[in-house]
């Protein structure tokens, strides 16, 4: 069937098989990474309406990034993974753009697949499919803006014109970083068609009409921005350190390809219009950057993002040199090249482990638990938008961050393990127990829970009940207090004891389900305590008796409801007595028979 089919035919499914190909290669590395601090920046701003949007735009950068992902999240909601498809879906067209520019340059059609392959494989290309910020955009208007100029030049059509100068404008209104991208493309027609440079009045008119508001607001930024802010590295390590961020783990096998590409150029150079394009490009342009980067700041891969395109049309040419049997061999190398893994955070700030910690304490928290962060750490100082976005994102039901944790039941402290405020720490710790944590050093987040009453009800041998919780399986409290149940369900009841003197014996502590008075399941033995705190070293005292006043005691009991029974209202009741004889110990609040009612249960059965 494959012989039946047109070449267009055969071109569609070989271009569809490798947009799913990189889209699938992609979405795998979604879950190994977090929006850094400048993407988190980009979300946070996309919340309110498109002209807060642009009021809110930071100095250096146009509206076009940031409406895109305004758009985008007011449409797909701001989740971290769905926000990552928006560059991946920009790219596919970027794919297709490229593989066109392979065939206007190369006019063959292995070399054009070279070409793109070559571009969606290498590293830093793989980074900004997975970056929600403007350069994944560029990444694809650059090779669409290239297709366009040769074009243009080479068939004399005016809509060509007008479409290079509206993609012109849709680069800068994304990112003035565009800027040296529009001198490559006068740069190909100097060395292509110089004869045709005034023709390129049409797209210039388009551009500048379109883009005259921008370049009037963000003209002075050529003024402020003259100083370098970053450490550069010396010659010519900084260019291998580029080379590298730019191809990825397989940067041996590019350096190879580059060799190859070396010897194509300096070979062609007085035959071939684009050896001294390429030479220009990938080497004499980046040394001059590289030169003035004390007054530009310029030398850093996000910022000379214009260079990837350049290194694979330098490296498709090389293999331009090779027998078509070896191209095609080529095309299949490349194939698997363009879908290995790669670093995703080449070019990423620290990441706070904001996405991977704040969906488990999602899970974790419950009604009424309070989030205090500490003074002293980094997440606190440095990042408060990201707190902001991200409790959008996984605690969409609201939760509550306080200053001061006194007076809260369970407060979820976060922290930096060393650095804490001792005051902070001091607070949180204050009448709690330290209870579950997770994350790593630099953010640790761990539960400190109080008891619900801390005040409590004092019976009349010492003992003192602090309250009750219902709690699942995991210990998390009950997700409401409505409290209903199946037939024969288990219920885990926690009990919060301490004593203001030690205890001079032993005593029983039942929990009754009861109905019009009536005994129907109980929970009836000394206390099972329950070790809250998975860093104790200390046992727990095997005898009340051991019990020392200052300290919390923390029992579970499970109370399986009656079976067979009907639908019907319970209510659980306390009783604390004397194993001995039976005699039950009063304290305020009880019933005649000594009873101290907790809570109600419903239990629907048929």
């Amino acid at each position: 069937m494959w012989k039946n089919w047109s070449i267009t035919q055969r071109r569609a499914v070989l271009m569809a098989a490798l947009l799913l190909m990189l889209a699938a290669s992609r979405i795998l590395l979604f879950h190994q990474y977090e929006l850094d601090g400048d993407e988190a920046y980009m979300v946070w701003q996309s919340f309110g309406t498109l002209d807060d949007v642009i009021r809110w735009l930071p100095y250096d950068w146009p509206p076009l990034s940031f409406a895109m992902v305004w758009a985008w999240r007011s449409i797909v909601g701001a989740h971290p993974i769905i926000l990552r498809v928006l560059p991946l879906l920009l790219f596919m067209l970027g794919v297709a753009f490229t593989y066109r520019l392979g065939k206007a340059l190369f006019h063959r059609e292995s070399l054009a697949w070279i070409l793109t392959l070559a571009y969606s494989g290498l590293g830093f290309v793989v980074f900004i499919n997975t970056w929600i910020r403007g350069y994944s955009t560029l990444i694809v208007c650059f090779p669409l803006a290239l297709w366009i100029t040769i074009r243009y030049f080479r068939y004399d059509r005016r809509r060509d014109g007008i479409l290079l100068g509206i993609v012109m404008a849709i680069m800068i209104y994304t990112a003035v970083q565009s800027a040296p991208a529009f001198f490559f493309l006068g740069l190909y027609t100097l060395f292509f068609h110089w004869r045709k440079l005034l023709r390129w009045w049409l797209p210039s008119t388009v551009f500048v009409v379109l883009s005259l508001p921008l370049i009037l607001d963000k003209g002075q930024l050529a003024a402020t921005r003259n100083v370098s802010t970053f450490d550069l590295l010396p010659f010519p390590q900084a260019f291998i350190d580029l080379f590298q961020k730019y191809t990825g783990t397989l940067a041996i096998v590019w350096a190879v390809l580059f060799v190859l590409g070396i010897i194509v150029v300096l070979r062609q150079i007085r035959r071939n219009r684009l050896s001294p394009v390429l030479l220009i490009w990938l080497i004499a342009i980046p040394l001059i950057v590289y030169v003035l980067d004390f007054r530009l700041g310029l030398f850093r891969p996000r910022y000379l993002w214009w260079l990837m395109l350049g290194l694979a049309i330098w490296v498709t040419y090389g293999i331009s040199a090779l027998p078509a049997r070896w191209q095609n061999v080529a095309v299949a190398a490349f194939a698997l090249l363009a879908i290995a893994p790669q670093d995703v955070n080449i070019d990423r700030s620290e990441p706070m482990h904001f996405e991977q910690y704040l969906d488990v304490l999602a899970d974790e928290i419950r009604w009424g638990d309070v989030i205090y962060i500490d003074p002293n750490c980094v997440c606190n100082t440095t990042y408060p938008y990201r707190w902001d976005y991200y409790t959008r994102v996984y605690l969409p039901w609201g939760v509550h961050f306080v200053d001061d944790p006194t007076g809260y039941q369970r407060v979820w402290y976060v922290r930096t393990n060393g650095h804490e405020d001792d005051a902070a720490y001091q607070a949180v710790n204050e009448g709690r127990i330290a209870s579950k944590f997770f994350g790593p050093w630099d953010f640790l987040v761990r539960l400190y829970v109080a008891p619900p009453d801390v005040e409590g009800v004092r019976f009349e041998n010492g003992l003192r009940f602090h309250g009750y919780e219902v709690v699942d399986e995991q210990g998390r409290p009950w997700p409401n207090n409505l409290y209903v149940f199946h037939e024969a369900e288990n219920v885990r009841v926690r009990l919060w004891w301490s004593v203001d003197e030690p205890l001079e014996a032993e005593y029983s502590i039942a929990l009754h389900v009861v109905e019009d008075g009536q005994l129907v399941a109980q929970s009836d033995s000394a206390p099972q305590l329950v070790q809250l705190n998975p860093t104790a070293t200390e046992p727990l005292p095997q005898s009340m008796t051991q019990w020392t006043p200052g300290e919390w005691y923390v029992e579970e009991r499970i109370l399986q409801m009656p079976y067979p029974t009907w639908s019907a209202n319970y209510m659980v009741q306390l009783i604390v007595y004397q194993w001995w004889d039976g005699e039950r110990i009063s304290a305020p609040g009880q019933d005649d028979l000594n009873r101290l009612n907790l809570f109600p249960v419903a239990i629907k059965a048929w």
